[in-house]
């Protein structure tokens, strides 16, 4: 993603790109239907559907400055997490802390590097893809290898808070890079993987649209895709009959939710994901690029079944749907389009007349809270806004015949458009009562901008509040009853929703004294260290609208990041196994603290914090890793620990007894008393302890053995020990709760 900075009003606004399609495609037909494949990730080859992602172990070198090393991974993981949220997408994303890119691996991963770049650059991705096709399950597809996501290493270099690693432009940038590594390009719906940032309107509390969640289940559907939403396809056509390549078709619901897909060769597009609903549908040419060279919208273009690139038709009049192959530009005449559950609503075609240049093309909206310039734009009542796009001015006035309207309605003009600096429109805007009590008091806004030839539509271009942005206006460190370290902020505008951050790395909400005042546990930190602090509300406001240029901080008095010792040196191929891990700082902090091992071969299944400096993890190594040293990261807020070659890569010992913590069957519970089988090999005639009590076995042979839970035993993590009499393998699983009037009696068998 390439960022470009705009000069207005005295700010510094961005427009971005990256080199990348959505989806990134490949046709293997050379007539119609053409039968298009996409890049993504080969499921079968991926421990557990996962997908980790590495950052390089040099980064904390390479940042123009170390302090914003910490908040970056931070950023990275809560990407992550964000990916892997999707329900209804089979892949699973992960963050695996810190690698060296020459270790050797042979399990599917993804790299993240720090890289020196032109100051307009903060992001590029590559896939890494070739034109293989492979077939699986769910059709054909072309194999991501091992992408590679390159941030830029002057972090806070521009004179702009957007570009520091703490911002939440900063995250959303990593998410939208990491969508690319999934196999997403670019969409033109406000979405995450919007072109251009100021397009998006997307946050840190929301920042995946229905779009890209159609987007990336589409790539990788779960059991759950599909059930709910409903499809819509048609085709786009010249008045020759020839299709239109590469057009972008858009269902949106007035105050919902827009979803879209690009025609293929023939000018044929498929919706899927879309919710059941009415909907407009309206068809527009991909936007300028923002740089030199690149294709229209800063799209991949698709290869055909000769490898050759296929580029887009031209341009074409944007219209909305009116009826079978006619648009309007007026949407208050459009067609509605009704979408049905796990039915596609077909035949919804356009024919277009062709274009010979833009009309109206990247258009962006903005709020201004004390002279900084925030997107999307956001209303609470009445205001004004501005408004940046081409073709938008001319000589210096609006466009002769422009108007502004709002698909839903809730906004409405106090006065006539006018032009700021010649160049930029300037709305003078209140809610209309009316309007609001038919839609919503709160949420987006779809914008339409209309020439007598020409037709623009902003999805979420504005979002109304009901309130001003939150506002931190004290920091005061404290102390809890039990002597760990608390802060107390006042602010306005914070509620039990507020998320608060501490240079990107979350905090955790204690409680709320008042409607005024919270109480936070601040992340383990680093004498010195001098973390902003900022305050995330649902609404998509942030207290660094008000405060960027003297945000409010928190400075650490003590903290040591120390040093770990692992319990073992050594990881056998093939294996799951319990790893032990030792810290010397005692800031461990279940759901904070993370470990990863760095390579791709080595995951990291599950980890509990059973101490504040003991760490408990399964840990699995592919049948086919590479022999090798691995470096190991530690993560808990800004203590981050590496150890380099923590854990040898050894092959499989014959006598080893092989364990899955993945329990072979489905339980009904794993409390003390339960019966549990665990899968493996060379578990024939073994022994088993659960926390250190000798279980009772049930049945055992060379692939599982079956045992009760010993009596007696709480709640929580617990060491399972096996042993064939030869060799001895732990990994850990979490004794559950006895469920109320059983008695502590055994429950029935696995399986049953």
């Amino acid at each position: 993603m390439r960022r470009l900075l705009v000069s207005i009003i005295g700010l510094a606004l961005t427009a971005s790109t990256a080199g990348a399609y959505y989806h990134f495609i490949h046709y293997t037909g050379r007539v119609a239907p053409f039968n298009p494949v996409a890049e993504k990730f080969d499921l079968n080859a991926l421990p557990n559907k996962t997908v980790t992602f590495f950052v390089s172990d040099t980064a904390a070198s390479q940042l123009s400055r170390a302090d914003y090393f910490p908040s970056a991974l931070s950023a990275i993981r809560e990407a992550a997490r964000v990916w892997n949220n999707v329900a209804t997408s089979d892949l699973r994303v992960a963050f695996g802390g810190l690698a060296s890119l020459s270790t050797p691996q042979n399990t599917p991963g993804a790299d993240i590097v720090f890289d020196e770049m032109d100051p307009l650059t903060l992001g590029i991705t590559s896939t890494n893809a070739n034109n293989s096709i492979s077939a699986g399950a769910g059709g054909q597809f072309v194999p991501i290898r091992r992408p590679l996501v390159r941030l830029n290493r002057n972090l806070g270099a521009w004179n702009s808070a957007t570009a520091l690693s703490f911002t939440e432009a900063f995250f959303l940038t990593v998410a939208h890079e990491m969508g690319h590594a999934l196999g997403l390009q670019h969409t033109f719906t406000a979405s995450l993987m919007t072109t251009e940032y100021e397009g998006r309107a997307t946050s840190l509390a929301a920042p995946l649209t229905a779009d890209d969640i159609a987007g990336i289940s589409y790539l990788y559907p779960g059991s759950a895709y599909g059930r709910a939403t409903g499809s819509i396809a048609g085709r786009i056509t010249f008045p020759t009959g020839q299709g239109i390549h590469m057009a972008s078709v858009v269902a949106i619901r007035p105050t919902g939710v827009a979803i879209s897909a690009l025609t293929d060769l023939d000018g044929r597009y498929r919706i899927d994901g879309v919710p059941p609903g009415s909907y407009y549908v309206y068809t527009h040419p991909a936007p300028a690029p923002t740089r030199a060279g690149a294709e229209p919208g800063d799209l991949r273009l698709p290869l055909d079944a000769d490898n050759r690139t296929r580029p887009a038709d031209g341009l074409f009049e944007t219209l909305f749907y009116r009826g079978p192959g006619q648009g309007t530009r007026d949407f208050s005449q459009a067609q509605n389009v009704f979408v049905n559950t796990g039915a596609t609503s077909d035949g919804v075609n356009f024919t277009l007349n062709r274009r010979t240049s833009y009309g109206i093309s990247s258009v962006a909206i903005y709020s201004y809270f004390d002279q900084k310039a925030v997107r999307p734009g956001f209303l609470n009542g009445e205001g004004r806004l501005a408004v940046a796009g081409s073709g938008l001015t001319s000589n210096g006035l609006p466009t002769t015949g422009l108007s502004v309207s709002f698909l839903g309605g809730g906004p409405i003009l106090k006065s006539d458009i006018s032009a700021y600096s010649g160049v930029y429109l300037s709305l003078d805007l209140a809610l209309d009562l009316q309007a609001q009590a038919s839609f919503g008091a709160s949420g987006p806004r779809h914008v339409v901008f209309s020439l007598p030839n020409d037709l623009y539509v902003l999805p979420s271009g504005l979002n109304i509040v009901q309130n001003r942005p939150p506002v931190i206006t004290s920091v005061t460190p404290a102390f809890q009853a039990n002597g760990s370290r608390s802060v107390s902020l006042t602010g306005t505008l914070i509620n039990s929703e507020t998320k608060f951050y501490f240079d990107g790395v979350p905090g955790t909400v204690l409680h709320f004294d008042d409607a005024t005042r919270a109480v936070i546990a601040p992340p383990a930190g680093l004498v010195g260290l001098r973390p902003v602090i900022t305050a995330f509300n649902p609404d998509g406001q942030n207290s660094m609208f008000l405060q960027a240029a003297a945000p409010p901080a928190y400075t650490y008095e003590s903290g040591d990041a120390g040093s770990v010792v692992f319990s073992s040196g050594t990881l056998q191929t093939g294996t799951e196994s319990l790893v032990e891990i030792t810290g010397t700082s005692g800031n461990f902090v279940e759901g904070q603290t993370m470990v990863g091992f760095g390579s791709s071969d080595v995951q990291v299944r599950r980890a509990w914090v059973v101490a504040p400096n003991k760490v408990w993890a399964n840990v699995w190594v592919a049948p086919n890793a590479s022999i090798t040293q691995v470096i190991a990261t530690v993560i808990t807020g800004f203590q981050v620990i590496t150890q380099p070659f923590a854990v040898q890569i050894a092959p499989l010992n014959s006598r080893t007894p092989v364990l899955s913590s993945q329990l072979a069957t489905a339980l009904s519970s794993t409390a003390s008393g339960a019966t549990v089988t665990l899968a493996g090999s060379n578990l024939g005639g073994v022994s088993v302890t659960v926390a250190d009590r000798p279980a009772t076995v049930l049945n055992t042979s060379a692939s599982q053995v079956t045992f009760a839970i010993p009596l007696g035993l709480a709640a929580g993590p617990a060491i399972v020990k096996v042993s064939n009499g030869l060799e001895t393998s732990s990994i850990v699983i979490p004794i559950e709760a006895v469920p109320a009037g059983t008695g502590g009696n055994t429950f029935g068998s696995a399986g049953q």
